[in-house]
């Protein structure tokens, strides 16, 4: 069914330009005095995002925020407000397309964007990424903008060549919204960071990330992550490590090392700031290519869409065509009006009355000359209008006059009747009439009132998760059913809290409407970190080195998994010092960890035994002296807690526990362990007969 434009609020709808999960999207023209006319486009959300109290509390927080934003690549937000139920969003109209039609469109024509213009159109993306991320209140307070959605349908590139970001704060409060319709999410997800994608706390650097999707998707056409269900694509976007070694060969060498970098996995070795990476980009594209002109991707667009372009022209036409008969339709309406008030002679007094109309109720019928929102720009007859105008003007007064010469009359009545003396007349003696009793009618029984209330609509919600099995709970009841599953007979008009739980994942609670437009609920849940497992990888300076965790032997060192908690790590070789560490790892964290192991000292010569000197008085050790024999020639040192870096007499003798032989008897060896966090502790000692064992129980600081 064809789109009919119409008026909505203060503003008319011309054309309806496409359907969303969330919203539908308008050309649409406000008006002013004059002939004054501005094009923008009208956002309008759809009804079951309207009656979410929640999205709309949020949807109007972000909106204050974003209406600050003022930039060349950001779409501009010009109101959020509400027309009837409908809230609607109105912004800046960008004659153009959207990346995705760009890269669509390219494959169709079997031809790929041309580099510069990918690199030109990243460099504008981050550039209003930028401004974004960096804008402060009037209080010099940083406002933490994060868009959350850089996907292709969300970047709108102008057939004059302008690239313009759009929706800010709106995908905050529709990702705030526990539940998603499959047509929301799927966007969503495709381009999401690992942090986001992992339910962590997010920043700017999210935005950088998508952004990098971009660039990549750009020069190869194909997407960066792609999965037979939404939770393959998560699990792809968490566990991803990009390197020159498995980046697509279609990625020129010049853009590789930019690109890892914005694709970091870690958020810390990405480009610091969107700036940067705009710099970045910018320095790319004009060393590689110096005469590129931004003009080149106007060019571009308007060739690619070539049949676009003529179709909107003839679309043009055709939408002044329906202006001007829309406003001829409301002039020969108001001349009927008139010519009525002009020949109807029984015309009573107009009665004063409130005529406004809020702007949910005004239709194209109820516009005049200087409403503001319609201006009627067709030549009229004047003289008509003013003859009309001025016959209703006499009327007007005549009455006037008739009612002040009826006002004069009456009063000089009353004040006759005030003047004239009243005579009494003898009281009339009145006989009583004649009763006549007539039989009573009999009673009437007035029929039954149905009093039996209507039946109530009935609709069913089905219900959706990935992954499935989760437990479905209405209002804090179980209902017993696990999704996928329907929920029937749900009352329309009734809010019920729906809350599913599924083990190992973060719990999803959203309250729902129930109305038989709803269309099929789909949620994605969200793994719970502690349950998450973490990725170590431990590297050695040495082949064959024996690795335990836990005492636990570790036969492949790289991409070892792990819950979260806390390990001792120990690493040993023959003919090495051993050493070990103690880790604490959280869920989703990957590490890797070096040890270097150092080759254990020569044995030492013991010096001769000194013969005790007469008359000498034996050696008393001082109170840092140490002696304690056990063992057979052997220094074993261990501290509590494990994992102190020992040295004897200056040099690096491993991590606690570490044992040293051939020490002589009756020689005396300093011995320091320092940890991190711990005080450094120190003791001279002096080795027994059979061996000496040492335990140094470190305390922090």
């Amino acid at each position: 069914m064809a789109f009919e434009p119409k008026p909505f609020g203060k503003y008319f709808l011309m054309e309806r330009i496409a359907v969303g999960g969330m919203a539908e999207i308008y050309k649409a023209k406000t008006f002013g005095v004059d002939g004054f006319e501005k094009l923008l486009a009208i956002k309008k959300i759809l009804p079951n995002y309207s009656a979410d109290k929640e999205f709309i509390a949020m949807l109007t927080d972000e909106a204050k925020l974003v209406v600050k934003l003022s930039h060349t690549n950001i779409v501009q937000i010009y109101d959020l407000g509400k027309v009837g139920d409908d809230y609607y969003i109105s912004m800046e109209y960008i004659d153009g397309v959207n990346l995705r039609e760009v890269i669509n469109r390219s494959k169709e024509l079997n031809q790929s964007i041309p580099l510069p213009l990918a690199l030109f159109m990243a460099s504008e993306i981050a550039s209003g990424l930028d401004y974004a991320h960096s804008k402060r209140d009037d209080h010099g307070q940083p406002l933490e903008i994060v868009h959350r959605d850089i996907s292709p349908q969300n970047i709108l590139i102008s057939f004059e060549g302008e690239t313009k970001i759009v929706d800010f704060g709106i995908a905050k409060a529709a990702m705030n919204v526990s539940h998603t319709t499959a047509g929301i999410l799927k966007g969503k997800v495709t381009y999401m960071s690992p942090e986001q994608a992992s339910g962590n706390s997010i920043d700017g650097r999210t935005d950088i990330y998508s952004t990098g999707i971009l660039l990549y998707e750009m020069i190869t056409g194909e997407r960066l992550f792609t999965g037979e269900s939404q939770f393959d694509i998560l699990a792809k976007i968490r566990d991803s490590v990009f390197s020159d070694e498995n980046l697509n060969s279609k990625i020129p060498k010049e853009v590789r090392p930019l690109l890892i970098k914005a694709l970091a996995k870690n958020p810390e070795n990405r480009f610091e700031s969107a700036g940067d990476l705009q710099i970045a980009l910018t320095k790319l594209l004009y060393s590689k290519y110096d005469d590129f002109s931004p003009k080149q991707l106007g060019s571009f667009i308007q060739k690619t869409f070539q049949t676009e372009l003529k179709i909107r022209k003839q679309q043009t036409k055709i939408d002044r065509e329906t202006e001007n008969q829309t406003r001829s339709m409301l002039i020969n309406k108001m001349k009927s009006q008139e010519e009525i008030l002009a020949h109807n002679e029984s015309v009573e007094l107009p009665i004063l009355q409130d005529t406004t109309k809020p702007e949910s109720d005004i239709k194209p019928e109820d516009l005049d000359h200087g409403d503001g929102i319609m201006p009627i720009k067709e030549n009229t007859s004047t003289d008509a209008h003013i003859q009309n105008s001025s016959s209703s003007a006499i009327r007007l007064v005549l009455w006037m006059v008739v009612f002040i010469v009826l006002g004069g009359l009456l009063s000089y009545f009353f004040y006759l009747r005030n003047k004239t003396p009243v005579v009494e007349k003898p009281p009339v003696v009145e006989e009583p009439p004649l009763v006549v009793e007539e039989p009573p009618l009999p009673p009437v029984t007035p029929p039954p009132v149905d009093e039996t209330p209507p039946a109530p609509v009935l609709v069913d919600i089905k219900i959706a998760s990935t992954p499935p099995g989760a437990m479905i709970m209405v209002d804090n009841a179980d209902t017993g059913l696990k999704t996928p599953a329907q929920l029937n007979d749900i009352p329309e008009g009734k809010t019920f809290t729906l809350k599913l739980v599924l083990p190992q994942y973060l719990p999803i609670e959203q309250a729902i409407t129930a109305a038989s437009s709803l269309k099929p609920y789909t949620f994605i849940f969200i793994p719970d970190p502690q349950f998450v497992e973490a990725t170590l990888t431990i590297s050695t300076n040495v082949d064959g080195a024996s690795v335990t965790i836990n005492d636990k032997k570790q036969e492949n060192l790289s991409g070892i998994t792990l819950k979260p908690g806390t390990y001792i790590i120990q690493v040993s070789k023959n003919g090495y010092l051993p050493q070990s560490n103690t880790l604490t790892i959280a869920g989703g964290e990957v590490k890797t960890l070096s040890f270097t192991l150092d080759k254990k000292p020569e044995p030492v010569t013991p010096p001769p035994t000194p013969k005790p000197t007469p008359n000498k008085p034996p050696v008393t050790p001082s109170p840092d002296t140490v002696v304690e024999k056990s063992g057979s020639g052997k220094l074993r040192v261990d501290s509590n807690p494990r994992g102190g870096a020992v040295t004897i007499d200056g040099r690096k003798a491993g991590v606690t526990p570490v044992i040293t032989t051939n020490l002589a008897a009756g020689t005396s060896h300093t011995i320091v362990i320092t940890m991190p966090g711990y005080r450094t502790w120190t003791k001279t000692i002096t080795m027994g007969a059979k061996g000496l064992e040492i335990t140094a129980p470190l305390q922090r600081e």
